[in-house]
Formats: structure tokens, C-alpha cells, sequence
């Protein structure tokens, strides 16, 4: 089988495709980004299905590959999709293991970026997409294959039907660089105050300092549809510090009560993903944070020499009163075992007991 898809990937890559391997789980072997602007060499994708053998086949979209995909993976979306597709157009179809279709066509000129479900139940793989290409078996090992007389070696990829085309990029959809996004227009009036809102949340989020978040609102202020007054831009980012300080104090109640209940060491990772579920601001460096306050506090200590490691500070102890204890001697080891020299007796009248 691995020698089946490595001749598949470099039949693909001969035909002009950008290929890059993925893994059963859909989400690629490695960092594909670069494959959207360069195809891969033969040599590099010989080596990738050597050291990934079970490597489903991805293919780019987009004009790095001259092919985008229409990715139907309901039967509500078959239904839909032939209102803008003529029943007579030949067109490069498979069948993928969950019983969708992936329709092949050209890319058109300008390319399209991706979207999703602006036809119900069909997606659209253009720039910065890719799909999962035949004979490819995901990881229960049912495959991708060709429909009949339909492969991308015996039929050409059409052009988009302009029924198809025209829908998606007026159909509360436009293409912004590539992109698809929903047909809106920020930072115009009524959207305005929330637009620059967010701006100032996701800044002071991404650790901007205020000064430098205050200047790049002013001058998002400026190009707003009409211009957004400047003397309220302070405040919108003492808004998000003030959002930012009550999230980042929320967490970290979250992990002292989280450190509270554990017995033992953890680790920051362990920590993270405790809180993952409960807590949606989370984020590693946070918590990584919040504990290396809580070690400066006493709260918890290093653990081992592995770095980011800690256990909680036992600061409650049980009281023992050496004048009740048990009969027995307790069996202790002393350094260079200076026990052996060592004769027990017991405590005379004032109570039970030994003493050397």
C-alpha cells in the first residue's frame, strides 16, 4: 500500500498539484503554510512517504495547484448543489470514505479563498485550503477513490459554473485578499465603537502595552466611515487592561483552588489542560505565570530539576504527642547506622514511651 500512495503523490505532484502528507486525523504531518506558495520536490515527498508510510494524500488548492474543490459531505448538499451546476458538466469527482463528494474545477482568475456552508452542506476548498485526494484510507481504513470514469486523469477540471461563482461571492460572502469573509464593512458607523472595542481586547490580549494599543486605535480611529472621535480611544483600551486584569485574576483563583485539591506533584501542562474545560481564557503562559507567583508566595515549591514542575506546601500537620505513642520503637535509620549503638529503654512513670 505505501508504495500505492507514494506513486499516487508523485503522480498528483507530476500533474502540477502542491502535495504535502496528512495524517488520518485530517491536520497535516507539517507545517504546510510554505506548500500554498512552492510545490514540493519529488524527493521530498519520496521522503515523506517513507517516513509517514500510512500518509493520506493531501492536495493545495488554489492557484498554487490550478484546481479548487467544492467538498459536498451531506445529502442535503447534493440536493443543493445542483441548482448551480449543469447536469450535462464533466467534472473530476471522488468519493470519500463518509459518503461525500469532492467536485474538482479550476481555479478561477482572480483565485477565491475558502468558505464554509454558504450552500448548506457544501464547503469550498480554494486559496490557502487543501483536500484529501485518492486512493488515500483515513484511519479506519476505508478509502478515497475515484467515481467511475470521473478521475482527474480522464476528465479536465471544468471552470466553475458562473451560477456557482456568482453565488457564493454575493451571497453574504465577498473575497478580501484571498479570503472569504462575511459581506460587512468595519469600522463604519454603527459598528464602529465595537469594532475599535475589539481591536483594544485582542491588543492588550496579544501583551501590547497601553501607549502602543492607544496609537494603533487612533489610527484605526481616523480611517473609520465617519471618523471615530480620538479623545474616547483612551478609554477603550482602559476598558480592555481593566477585561484583561478581572480574566487574568478569574484564573488565577482558578488554579490556587485547582492546586488546592491536588495531592503530589504537577506540572504546568497538567494544570493547563485541567482547566481547559472550565476556564476558556486560559492560556499556558498565564498559568505559567500564576504558578511561578504562588511559588513566590510559599504556596507551592519546585519539584525535582525538571522546569515547571511543583507540589503544593503542606502547612497542615497533625499534632503528636510524644508522651502517647505507641509501645513499639519506631524503626529509624540513622546515617552510617549509628542505631546499632544505640540502647532503647522505657520511659520510666511519666508515660509510655522509649528513650535511648
Amino acid at each position: 500500500m505505501v508504495q500505492i500512495f507514494l506513486d499516487a503523490a508523485l503522480g498528483y505532484a507530476q500533474k502540477g498539484f502542491s502535495v504535502i502528507p496528512v495524517q488520518s486525523d485530517k491536520k497535516p504531518y507539517l507545517k504546510w503554510e510554505q506548500f500554498q506558495r512552492r510545490r514540493a520536490t519529488l524527493e521530498e515527498i519520496r521522503r515523506w512517504w517513507t517516513d509517514y508510510p500510512k500518509a493520506m494524500i493531501g492536495i493545495v488548492t488554489g492557484s498554487i495547484s490550478g484546481i479548487s474543490v467544492i467538498d459536498i459531505d451531506e445529502l442535503r448538499g447534493q440536493e443543493e448543489i445542483q441548482k448551480y451546476i449543469p447536469d450535462s458538466l464533466l467534472i473530476p469527482t471522488s468519493q470519500t470514505p463518509g459518503g461525500g463528494q469532492h467536485l474538482y474545477f479550476k481555479t478561477p482568475n482572480p483565485s477565491i479563498g475558502n468558505n464554509a456552508r454558504v450552500i448548506p452542506g457544501c464547503d469550498f476548498r480554494g486559496e490557502g485550503g487543501y483536500i484529501i485526494a485518492p486512493p488515500s484510507m483515513n484511519g479506519t481504513g476505508k478509502p478515497y477513490t475515484w467515481l467511475p470514469g470521473l478521475s482527474i486523469a480522464e476528465v479536465e477540471p471544468p471552470a466553475l459554473p458562473p451560477a456557482y461563482l456568482n453565488f457564493i461571492l454575493k451571497n453574504n460572502a465577498v473575497t478580501y485578499k484571498g479570503i472569504v469573509t462575511e459581506n460587512i464593512t468595519l469600522f463604519t458607523l454603527g459598528r464602529r465603537d465595537n469594532d475599535l472595542f475589539h481591536v483594544a481586547n485582542s491588543l492588550i490580549k496579544g501583551g501590547m502595552r497601553e501607549g502602543e494599543a492607544i496609537q494603533v486605535l487612533e489610527l484605526l480611529a481616523k480611517s473609520c466611515d465617519p471618523p471615530f472621535p480620538l479623545d474616547e480611544i483612551k478609554t477603550k483600551v482602559e476598558s480592555a487592561l481593566k477585561r484583561s486584569e478581572r480574566r487574568y485574576f478569574n484564573l488565577a483563583e482558578e488554579v490556587r483552588a485547582w492546586v488546592s485539591v491536588t495531592n503530589g506533584y504537577f506540572s504546568v501542562t497538567e494544570c493547563f489542560k485541567s482547566l481547559q474545560s472550565v476556564t476558556p481564557v486560559t492560556r499556558r503562559d498565564n498559568i505559567r505565570q500564576i504558578l511561578h507567583r504562588l511559588h513566590g508566595e510559599g504556596f507551592i515549591e519546585k519539584y525535582g530539576s525538571q522546569d515547571g514542575v511543583y507540589r503544593r506546601v503542606e502547612t497542615q500537620c497533625e499534632d503528636i504527642n510524644f508522651l502517647t505513642v505507641a509501645d513499639e520503637p519506631l524503626a529509624i535509620r540513622f546515617p552510617f547506622q549509628v542505631e546499632r549503638f544505640i540502647i532503647w529503654n522505657k520511659i520510666p512513670p511519666l508515660g509510655e514511651g522509649w528513650y535511648a
